[in-house]
């Protein structure tokens, strides 16, 4: 099977850090909508996660998460912006794909987060959609489903590491990196939403951006450093 040339840390940094910068310049600090350009650094993690060296169905399982990310957010970004049932279907198609690439480490829950992360959800969805559930059922519910497997993915990757990995010689510091970018992902959603069925907050646009570029690099050096 071919390969791709392996890189160092470094030089992902430097590829994904050059193509953010090409994003900020060419969408206006942020501020203008460019499908392509918007879907860029995903895309990149895609092809920069074949070149890591990681058993074949981890690879494969991060691989599929960054490509239907990117084409969430490139649908997102386009025409397809009032379809939302699409795009929740793909982000939670994608958290999905990731959880089951660290799942097997669990080796058992953290109660707290746990409690902390459902009552979170429970309450943020509440004050979103109680007014809108009759009126957008299926949306709702598709948002539903997708912060239950966000929910699903931050308390998985918390436990992890909070007590350990079930794998040997697993990375402490990659467990928190990819706990962190699973709570990244929980703010840029949250944000997305609040400033669509809620009240909208000042410059959301950068701050989910870079949530959404922060969170992902993330969850790809998680899985580059623990497996």
């Amino acid at each position: 099977m071919f390969d791709l040339p392996l890189l160092n840390l470094a030089e992902v940094l430097a590829v994904y850090g050059g193509l953010c910068g090409l994003l900020y310049v060419g969408t206006d600090g942020f501020y203008r909508e460019a499908p392509f350009l918007n879907s860029i650094p995903t895309l990149s993690l895609t092809i920069l996660t074949l070149t890591l060296r990681v058993k074949g169905t981890i690879k494969l399982l991060t691989s599929l998460t960054f490509l239907v990310l990117a084409f969430s957010v490139y649908l997102y970004s386009s025409q397809w912006h009032n379809n939302l049932q699409t795009v929740c279907a793909l982000f939670t198609i994608a958290h999905i794909s990731y959880i089951l690439s660290f799942i097997l480490s669990l080796r058992r829950l953290w109660f707290g987060c746990a409690v902390v992360v459902i009552t979170y959800v429970i309450a943020f969805l509440y004050f979103c959609f109680v007014d809108l559930f009759w009126s957008i059922p299926i949306l709702v519910l598709n948002f539903c489903l997708l912060f239950m497997t966000l929910a699903t993915s931050v308390i998985s990757a918390g436990s992890i590491w909070h007590y350990g990995s079930k794998r040997e010689n697993a990375e402490q510091q990659a467990a928190l990196l990819r706990f962190l970018g699973l709570l990244s992902f929980m703010a840029y959603v949250s944000l997305l939403l609040l400033n669509r069925f809620g009240n909208r907050i000042d410059r959301s646009n950068y701050i989910s951006i870079l949530l959404f570029c922060i969170g992902q690099l993330l969850l790809f050096i998680a899985n580059a450093r623990a497996f």
